[in-house]
């Protein structure tokens, strides 16, 4: 591997042996780099491929703004969700991930509430939940401090998020789209704008997200909700319709079949949303 820059004390930038760029990270490897030196490969934690300026900016940003051993570790998370998932991860989640780690280690100590979307990671994308679980263990692992559970969550929507990116721009601007229309049309079954900043239209719009890739993973295997689509048709009856239209909406857009069970999770956000002062 030979040298081509010092990025900071923990980074140089190498290129390898087929001729494209690499950023090695390792403590202290930059002290002593010179251009056209060979690096040790020993001395490396951790790779990150570079395939244009945009991205070498990045992770020169990255190396800059966060600590080697976070940075190594959410590397480490990124690639154990990749050994557990069948969607890929995108790389872009090692740096939101080093982040919160970098911030959440140290208040470990401090209140452990449950995070407020606990209960739709758990029933919704419990594969993702679960390396949000391992997420914890490696980190306890690796610094000897154990994050609170409601971290799992959290952990798990980075992965999910970094999943939905992996597909591209255009299916995000898309989805996007979609999600305002989904709103519109709540807002105009209620006869009022939906408040943007409650915590119900939170939970709904994550909830939208995920449900897109969900219907893009049909090897998601679902549960039989006849008996609570019941009762919900029953006790939430203006809601329950609302869904339908909701689901319809969906089904026209991205020619994907919505199903009972979609539906009725869709029916209790509506139902929060339609409460929701």
């Amino acid at each position: 591997m030979r040298t081509i820059r010092q990025l900071g004390h923990n980074a140089v930038l190498v290129e390898d042996e087929a001729g494209g760029q690499r950023v090695a990270l390792g403590k202290g490897i930059g002290f002593s780099a010179k251009p056209g030196s060979e690096l040790t490969p020993d001395a490396v934690e951790q790779w990150f491929s570079v395939t244009s300026p945009a991205e070498l900016e990045r992770v020169n940003a990255m190396v800059a703004s966060l600590p080697l051993d976070m940075l190594v570790l959410a590397t480490t998370i990124t690639a154990r969700a990749n050994q557990m998932l069948t969607a890929k991860v995108s790389p872009s989640a090692v740096v939101p991930i080093a982040d919160h780690l970098h911030l959440a280690i140290p208040r470990a100590s401090g209140a452990r509430e449950e995070h407020p979307l606990q209960w739709e990671v758990q029933q919704l994308y419990p594969e993702e939940y679960e390396v949000g679980r391992s997420a914890l263990a490696l980190v306890e692992e690796s610094t000897g401090v154990r994050l609170p559970e409601s971290e799992a969550v959290a952990l798990a929507l980075h992965i999910i998020t970094a999943t939905i990116e992996a597909e591209g721009v255009r299916t995000t601007i898309a989805v996007t789209r979609l999600i305002s229309e989904l709103l519109d049309l709540v807002s105009a079954t209620a006869g009022r704008e939906v408040r943007e900043d409650t915590m119900a239209t939170s939970r709904f719009v994550s909830h939208l997200r995920y449900l897109f890739l969900r219907l893009n993973r049909p090897e998601v295997a679902t549960t039989s909700v006849s008996g609570v689509l019941a009762a919900l048709i029953q006790e939430q009856p203006d809601a329950y319709q609302t869904a339908l239209r909701l689901a319809y909406l969906i089904e026209s857009r991205i020619s994907l079949r919505v199903s009972e069970e979609e539906v009725a999770y869709l029916t209790i956000h509506v139902a929060r949303l339609l409460g929701a002062s």
